[in-house]
């Protein structure tokens, strides 16, 4: 891991992980995306297609000679009725386990927050979330895999005071206000102040 603390510091090691079965979105802590794509007929067994996407995502994360500083995660989505959604919940299970085994913190987002932050609105669809990566995050893909990747890692950037996290209105940055951070990064990188939405009462002379 780089040795990042506090704000305004360039070199933190963020990488995103938007997980899924069919595509799943990195972005490398150099800014660089990919999406991790499996076919479920080639594997006889769940566990084995679990295995190999946790198997390719530790190449993207582990691509550089250093750890992550944080690896922020896309959260589960409850109120999902998709019948792979036990299956992501293992893929998640398993990943986390071998971050924490390499003393890497996790950071989980909540699905709507993950879109507020990135458009300001909470039930943005994927086509919103991939034009707000072009316009502010200079991506030029159309995948939203990698789109929503792209930032979960600018959460991460802007939680360890990166400079390369991009500025955003308040409205997006309350976003952050829910996101689960690990409490091994608590302690380490003490967090920026998060504006809050709700703009103070201006006192008028009497």
């Amino acid at each position: 891991m780089s040795n990042v603390m506090g704000a305004n510091v360039m070199g933190a090691n963020a990488v995103g992980l938007d997980l899924s079965l069919t595509g799943t979105g990195v972005a490398r802590a150099d800014g660089t995306v990919a999406v991790i794509k499996t076919n479920p007929h080639a594997y006889p067994h769940p566990m084995e297609r679990i295995n190999a996407i946790m198997s390719q995502a530790f190449d993207h994360i582990l691509g550089t000679d250093e750890l992550p500083d944080l690896v922020v995660i896309e959260g589960y989505s409850y109120g999902s009725q998709s019948s792979q959604a036990h299956s992501i919940g293992q893929l998640g299970g398993v990943i986390k386990h071998e971050l924490w085994k390499d003393r890497v913190p996790v950071a989980i987002v909540p699905p709507s927050n993950l879109k507020k932050y990135a458009t300001g609105r909470g039930n943005a669809d994927k086509v919103a979330m991939i034009i707000a990566a072009r316009e502010r995050l200079s991506y030029d893909g159309q995948e939203n895999n990698e789109a929503d990747a792209l930032w979960l890692r600018q959460i991460g950037l802007h939680r360890l005071g990166d400079v390369r996290a991009v500025p955003l209105p308040q409205t997006h940055l309350a976003a952050l206000q829910k996101v689960e951070w690990p409490a091994d990064l608590v302690d380490l990188h003490p967090a920026p102040p998060v504006p809050n939405e709700i703009s103070e009462t201006k006192e008028t002379a009497a």
